[in-house]
């Protein structure tokens, strides 16, 4: 154990190891129940900003943390040194903790019928052996990509490349301990554009668990740079009622304040702005919200391409310029066949949509 609190990476046995010995301490304390989890990550960012290295990042990140529940009250502590001493010492912590807490009869692990048997490999971890100096060059790339897409590109907030790979393992008193490795990868670039005087701002990225699947950085470069791009020339319309359409990067955003307003947590807080809205309808009917957690690497599964054609959406692979000419292909089809229809009221073409 000893070994284990002083080895560089640990990988999913070895915080099970720690979490079991976690859990034998507790059994010591006379408490009623108890969970564990812990976890390792480790990680490494590069930052080029104007053809230069701006920031260097490694990351190295271990902890445990430790929650213990008698009479219904409430410890916990957590400690990033995962030798058995300090373990010994964040148990004791949190038992101590439990006894000055007030108690809440809601306090306490789910029933252990509802523990999970069966544990699905979900194709999370896809490692990149990915070296400073790699790193560094594809940002400096991912930024001269945008540099040069345009004249009126004046400044750079610099291009980054990141890798993290970590395991999380978690134990409770009800006998189940479980594990799991992931990975994460991405290349983000920020760049400005300036023309009469006005400037805008925009960025893109490209993200993955596998490296594999990330987006080229000329690509990400080039289409951070003619997204600012676009931007430039925006005019201010009149206060007017008027349907509002959100890039994907913000529409998402709607869905998470949704569930994170439904989430249990804070429901029981009572810190919700959905609060006591059982019942109530927050989205419109075109919206269809779907929990679907054992897709594996999503957008990538098989299961995800069923799921797609099911619903009859379109997952194409493409981005960019060519994403782009499978829309308009699409939207030239149906806006055409609408009017060929008689179901719409003026012609693609007064819009410029011109005919498949």
């Amino acid at each position: 154990m000893e070994k284990l609190a002083r080895r560089e990476s640990l990988g999913r046995e070895d915080l099970e190891v720690i979490v079991k010995l976690a859990l034998d301490e507790v059994g010591k304390c006379g408490i009623d129940q108890a969970e564990v989890a812990a976890s390792h990550d480790i990680g490494l960012a590069a930052t080029a900003r104007l053809g230069d290295v701006e920031n260097l990042e490694y990351t190295n990140d271990r902890g445990i943390g430790i929650t213990v529940y008698k009479d219904s009250c409430k410890g916990s502590a957590s400690t990033s040194d995962v030798s058995p001493q300090a373990i010994r010492e964040a148990v004791a912590k949190a038992c101590t903790f439990a006894e000055v807490t007030a108690s809440d009869q809601y306090a306490g692990l789910a029933d252990a019928a509802l523990m999970c048997t069966e544990i699905k490999d979900l194709k999370l971890d896809h490692p990149w052996t990915l070296e400073a100096a790699d790193a560094i060059a594809i940002a400096i790339e991912t930024e001269a990509a945008a540099l040069a897409f345009d004249k009126r590109i004046s400044n750079s907030e610099g291009a980054t490349v990141s890798t993290n790979r970590g395991s999380r393992a978690y134990g409770n008193t009800h006998g189940f301990i479980g594990s799991y490795s992931r990975s994460s990868h991405n290349i983000t670039c920020v760049v400005l554009a300036e023309s009469d005087g006005v400037m805008q701002r925009d960025y893109y990225y490209t993200a993955s668990r596998d490296p594999d699947d990330l987006w080229e950085p000329v690509t990400v470069g080039e289409t951070a740079a003619r997204r600012v791009v676009d931007r430039l020339g925006a005019r201010k319309i009149k206060t007017t009622r008027a349907p509002v359409l959100f890039v994907p990067e913000t529409a998402r955003g709607f869905v998470g304040h949704a569930m994170g307003a439904i989430a249990g947590g804070a429901q029981y807080r009572r810190s919700s702005f959905l609060l006591d809205a059982v019942g109530e309808k927050i989205f419109p009917d075109f919206v269809n919200i779907q929990e679907r957690p054992h897709l594996e690497k999503a957008m990538a599964s098989d299961d995800m391409k069923q799921f797609a054609e099911s619903k009859y959406y379109i997952l194409s692979g493409k981005h960019g310029d060519d994403a782009k000419a499978v829309f308009n292909s699409l939207e030239s089809q149906f806006a055409w066949k609408l009017w060929e229809l008689g179901a719409a009221k003026y012609s693609p073409e007064k819009f410029g949509i011109p005919k498949p």
